[in-house]
């Protein structure tokens, strides 16, 4: 076991815990769920380093890509590859730093590894919006060897100082130094780069992550070897062995807590069919699946990767995308961890290549059997010419012969595959079959289904649908629904089998634009319908949201603002169920056609939020969990108060008029002034803007606000009495914020009104603080609704 500064051990198995305690509210796995049953494109653009990079632009080939339905993602490159990683696609004032203003004899940039600030253009953001206006989502490689040289090899000419510069300046610089000194992870006798990796994930790989988003839906590792080199084990499945890889993981959570993480370690497996994935670490969500041979011809039977990379699928079909699943190991953590395949399309390369390495019939094949179950492949592109410091320039779309590869791919896969959606079937047996299609320059679903109907002990619809994992949510617009009955119906469906008489939840729209809830608790048992609700007007968006086995259904006639409709707990739901689009005609003579945009599935590792973050500087990390509506923060920090705060937040960004109610259940008492409630806030800043309605441990209530930035804080007074747990109401009316607290979430007692000037889009949500830099408090959560 690695020596640990003893002066950092309290702090230590403090942050260990904290990290268990996280990492227990999101299973491995479950951030992958739009991976399953998708393919996507490796677009690797190459030599961008000293400012070619500037120029790059993704729009040819998105343009040639456009009419290719069933592609579900891009690949692009946060770093290049092999000894290019120091290389980077977007802009960072401390790698650009490194540059040094250095120039060859012709005058250029050389040790140059970013585009230039002063070029005013970060190519990185503008391939991310492109992808996301092209309807696809976007996977970003980066290579864990990062700013280090490679080993045994030196960085090319090119920026062959940049390597030094970097660990110079983490060894020189006051705010580096003091986060390497304290941190409980790195020690006097560790590896040589095992500090410069930390530092890599915190100050260049999490600003990143931070500036980009949610605009990032998945992050993939190469070399992961560099991990095991800086002093971390690969394969031993035990946190305390795996900090650099959680050090990486937790920087890019702290952009996107829902992007999914691969890491590639690779060889540490058996070159034979029986076991074809390596291990999973503590922090995979997906696996990296590098083909073997080094990549090269995938499909040559003469040196046996056929069917090394064949078997390798079927195990992926075998187990539903779970590819950890009975595979003889002694840990279950990882038995959700999706199986992914990262092959090129030629027989030499990533990016370029002459020669297809399937055949069309075993390539369309080789992603049908993975796609139908479960898994997910990203092919290398190769490009017409990908070398950016080519001469006579690059060309960055796909080989004709890969192209035309790809387009029979596409219509090959819509036999399965409907948009997001990998399964395409009938429930129960209607009279026609369904069918349904999906155009991705429009977003349209066209789905077509029969049956009788969605109701009493079993069904009979046409449902396009997919395996998800664990919490999650589903949003559709229902344009129209054709009007064959008037209980002809179309919506979004959590459903726990394809049996006729399986437990479900749906809500859904009529033909006359009306809304349904209704769900089915039991195998075969009856279906509860709550009635139709909403105008006959507006075109409706409805949402379902799954969190442990409370299912709740929105409504809303713009998909911003969303009225709840209700909330069931369906008990008996599997962790892995179908979610998807569902279609029935209520005639059982006819097909009923529902034309729906803007449909998307996700994780949701944080509930009804989108952030947990410490605001400020609190003296501990605070965490959050949450199950069954029941949210449990844990948070540090010295007060919410005066003119700067520190305390732990979880929230989502929020336009105009608000609502937000919960019951504070519970609340640690690590000082008489530790404090939970709900939140408005006008920015994650600790001297911003805000009104908070919060509980004591003693159960008072009071109402608290800054109403300038970095201004003083005031409040209400406390009132309430020290017996019963509080609800808590926060509503916003334009500048005009009124709190109010309940002891029975019915009757509410005004607290204050007051005004306070804040933008449109807010932070909503909950807030923990201990009073106490030393301490974490743990305060529960329960009946939250925002509306």
């Amino acid at each position: 076991m690695r020596s640990t500064n003893r002066k950092h051990a309290a702090l230590y198995i403090v942050i260990a815990l904290l990290s268990i305690i996280r990492c227990m509210a999101i299973e491995n796995g479950e951030r992958a769920n739009w991976l399953r049953g998708a393919w996507g494109g490796v677009w690797l653009p190459e030599q961008m380093q000293n400012g070619g990079v500037e120029t790059v632009s993704i729009d040819d080939f998105l343009e040639q890509i456009s009419e290719l339905n069933t592609i579900g993602y891009i690949q692009l490159k946060l770093t290049e590859a092999y000894i290019y990683s120091p290389v980077h696609t977007a802009p960072h004032d401390v790698l650009e730093s490194l540059w040094e203003g250095d120039t060859d004899a012709n005058g250029d940039p050389i040790n140059l590894i970013v585009p230039r600030a002063s070029s005013g253009v970060d190519p990185f953001y503008n391939w991310l919006i492109a992808i996301k206006a092209a309807g696809l989502k976007t996977q970003v490689y980066v290579n864990s060897s990062n700013m280090l040289e490679r080993t045994g090899m030196s960085n090319p000419d090119s920026f062959s100082e940049v390597t030094a510069r970097w660990k110079d300046y983490c060894d020189t610089n006051a705010e580096v130094v003091a986060f390497v000194n304290s941190h409980p992870d790195i020690a006097a006798d560790d590896p040589e780069n095992r500090k410069y990796m930390f530092c890599y994930a915190e100050f260049i790989l999490k600003e990143y992550a931070i500036r980009y988003g949610d605009l990032i839906d998945g992050w993939i590792f190469d070399s992961a070897d560099y991990m095991v080199g800086a002093g971390d084990d690969a394969t031993s499945g035990v946190w305390a062995d795996q900090k650099v890889y959680g050090a990486f993981a937790d920087a890019v959570h702290a952009g996107n807590p829902y992007a999914p993480v691969a890491f590639n370690n690779g060889p540490n497996r058996e070159d034979d069919i029986e076991n074809p994935f390596s291990a999973a670490t503590r922090y995979d969500d997906y696996m990296f699946g590098h083909p073997y041979n080094g990549g090269k011809s995938i499909g040559s039977v003469d040196n046996g990767v056929y069917d090394l990379h064949l078997a390798l699928l079927n195990w992926i079909y075998d187990r539903s995308g779970n590819v950890h699943t009975n595979d003889g190991r002694t840990w279950a953590f990882d038995n959700k961890v999706v199986g992914h395949f990262y092959p090129p399309m030629s027989t030499t390369s990533w990016n370029s290549g002459i020669t297809a390495a399937l055949s069309d019939d075993d390539f369309n094949w080789w992603n049908e059997i993975a796609i139908t179950g479960g898994g997910s492949i990203s092919w290398g592109l190769p490009l017409n010419r990908s070398n950016v410091s080519n001469a006579s320039g690059p060309i960055l779309t796909v080989r004709d012969w890969a192209f035309s590869q790809l387009e029979g791919l596409d219509e090959h896969m819509s036999q399965f595959v409907t948009g997001m959606f990998n399964i395409k079937q009938d429930i129960g047996s209607p009279a026609y079959s369904g069918n349904s299609s999906y155009t991705r320059s429009s977003g349209k679903y066209i789905i077509n289904g029969s049956g009788a109907d969605i109701y009493d002990a079993s069904d009979s619809f046409y449902f396009p649908s997919k395996y998800h994992a664990g919490d999650g949510e589903v949003i559709a617009r229902v344009n129209t629904v054709e009007d064959t009955n008037k209980w002809a119906k179309a919506g979004v469906m959590f459903r726990a089998s394809s049996a006729a008489g399986a437990a479900n939840v749906l809500i859904a729209v009529r033909p006359d634009r009306r809304v349904t809830m209704q769900y089915r608790t039991a195998t075969n048992g009856s279906t509860v319908s709550l009635g139709t609700i909403g105008n006959a007007t507006d075109t409706k968006w409805v949402k379902l949201v799954r969190d442990g086995s409370l299912y709740t259904g929105y409504y809303s006639a713009d998909g911003e603002a969303w009225t709840k409709v209700s909330d069931v707990t369906i008990s008996g739901m599997p962790n892995m169920l179908l979610v998807g689009l569902a279609v029935t005609s209520h005639d059982v003579a006819t097909r009923c056609r529902a034309a729906i945009f803007n449909v998307s599935v996700s994780s949701q590792p944080l509930g009804f939020f989108t952030s947990a973050v410490n605001v400020g500087s609190p003296g501990l990390s605070g965490s959050m969990s949450h199950e069954d509506g029941a949210y449990v923060l844990e948070g540090s920090g010295n007060d919410i108060w005066s003119t700067s705060d520190n305390f732990f937040y979880t929230s989502q960004l929020r336009n105009g008029d608000q609502t937000m109610i919960a019951r504070v259940a519970d609340l640690e008492n690590t000082n008489t002034w530790a404090k939970s409630g709900i939140m408005m806030r006008e920015s994650l800043d600790a001297n911003a803007k805000h009104v908070m309605v919060a509980v004591r441990p003693d159960k008072k209530v009071a109402m608290f606000w800054r109403n300038t930035t970095g201004g003083s804080s005031a409040y209400s007074g406390l009132v309430g009495d020290t017996t019963n747990a509080k609800w808590v109401k926060l509503v916003r009316s334009g500048d005009s914020f009124t709190g109010y607290y309940s002891t029975n979430g019915t009757t509410w007692t005004t607290l204050a009104t007051k005004t306070v000037s804040m933008a449109a889009d807010v932070e909503v949500g909950l807030a923990t603080c201990s009073h106490s830099n030393a301490s974490l408090t743990s305060s529960t959560f329960t009946d939250i609704s925002i509306d």
